[in-house]
């Protein structure tokens, strides 16, 4: 008879003990869920980058930082386009909610275009609103020859030295589009429009608002 009792007490106690491991657990999962909750953020950048440039400047210390603070992930990037070719460019995130305000802060880091925002969930944040302290202008050249255009975009580049923050080029069938970015795009502008008369440039400021198309 003493030897039942042992028995079923025994029982009772594994019992009991598998109850409460299954508790633990489940609130142990729940917790875990909560904390890996993520969110998708796109940070749109008023500014047409390469992709290799958009690797240096950009995503891949980003993506180091984030990882050093586990606060997520790149998940993909892209420019949209217009009839002169790209004219931004995004960086889409995987971001651990909890980490939202670190990732904000990561991007005091950086220099951006006017009118760069932040697009979280399906949402324009107004917590950051635009931001961006660079402007810049578009030069378009029409029928040129590469030789001729690149023997002028290496003049102009050096000309415009310690005055841009970023510069690119893009080959459009017959058109050459150049992109200038800098602090003080009235200074570039004087310099590009002493080229202007000689070489048939068309020059357009970029806008400081962030157009979807």
């Amino acid at each position: 008879m003493l030897k039942k009792i042992y028995f079923y007490c025994a029982l009772i106690f594994l019992f009991t003990a598998l109850l409460v491991g299954c508790s633990a657990k489940q609130e142990k999962n729940l917790s875990d869920l909560e904390n890996d909750q993520t969110i998708d953020v796109t940070l749109k950048i008023n500014m047409p980058l390469n992709f290799e440039d958009l690797e240096e400047i950009y995503e891949y210390p980003m993506a180091e930082y984030m990882e050093e603070n586990k606060i997520g992930e790149i998940t993909g990037d892209g420019n949209p386009i217009d009839e002169f070719g790209p004219y931004a460019t995004d960086i889409e995130f995987t971001i651990k909610k909890e980490k939202l305000s670190m990732f904000k802060t990561m991007l005091e880091d950086y220099i951006f275009p006017k009118g760069s925002y932040l697009f979280i969930g399906q949402e324009k944040d107004e917590e950051l609103g635009e931001f961006g302290s660079l402007s810049g202008i578009r030069i378009i050249f029409n029928e040129i020859e590469i030789n001729q255009m690149e023997e002028i975009y290496t003049e102009l580049t050096e000309d415009l030295d310690g005055l841009y923050w970023y510069n690119t080029i893009y080959q459009l069938d017959t058109m050459w589009v150049v992109y200038y970015y800098g602090e003080n795009i009235e200074s570039i502008k004087q310099i590009v429009e002493k080229w202007q008369d000689n070489n048939h440039m068309l020059v357009s400021d970029m806008s400081t608002v962030l157009l979807e198309k």
